[in-house]
């Protein structure tokens, strides 16, 4: 149950902030500065290093791995992704809804069908703990998708994705999808 308030909490706080963190220049940790405790194997499980899990979400995704996908995605009700609603539910979800569950997962592999290429700014890709088993890291990518109607032009969003200690390791509990608006010119 904790866990699932501090993902609600870090998914609300993320919305909340988008115009901000997409504006401005923040200062996150760098996933290097994470504190060495939270990434060593404890308790017989697997280690934690977010710039590798990280990079292996993007190349599974890239690669349209389906089966890793449902493997690296947290088998739970509370697991949630966020990102652009197919063309058919737009009339009743509006254009980005929130999906959970098993949904998420059927949502996030229906983009990864849609040839979809993600081209994260490594260099300003950070993980920070919100807990000792909850992880979250800030990517700005570019997207190229033709779901759901999408021209396949190359969008700016920022990834928010949140990770979980689970019995089976390291899971992926909430990946969020939020456009970058356009700073207007001066």
């Amino acid at each position: 149950m904790k866990i699932r308030h501090l993902l609600a909490g870090a998914a609300l706080a993320a919305i909340a902030n988008m115009g901000m963190i997409a504006c401005a220049q923040t200062n996150f940790i760098p996933s290097a500065a994470v504190n060495p405790e939270q990434t060593n194997t404890q308790n017989g499980k697997p280690s934690f290093d977010p710039d590798r899990e990280y990079r292996r979400l993007i190349e599974i995704e890239n690669k349209g791995d389906l089966t890793s996908i449902r493997q690296i995605f947290w088998k739970s009700p509370s697991a949630v992704f966020i990102g652009k609603t197919p063309s058919a539910q737009v009339a009743k979800l509006g254009n980005w809804a929130g999906f959970w569950g098993d949904d998420a997962i059927a949502e996030l592999e229906g983009i990864v069908r849609s040839n979809l290429h993600i081209t994260p700014d490594y260099s300003r890709v950070k993980t920070v703990f919100l807990a000792k088993d909850v992880a979250e890291t800030y990517a700005p990518i570019e997207l190229t998708v033709s779901f759901a109607g999408l021209d396949p032009a190359p969008r700016s969003l920022l990834q928010i994705v949140d990770w979980v200690s689970t019995d089976d390791g390291w899971k992926i509990a909430t990946i969020i999808a939020l456009p970058i608006p356009l700073v207007a010119a001066k």
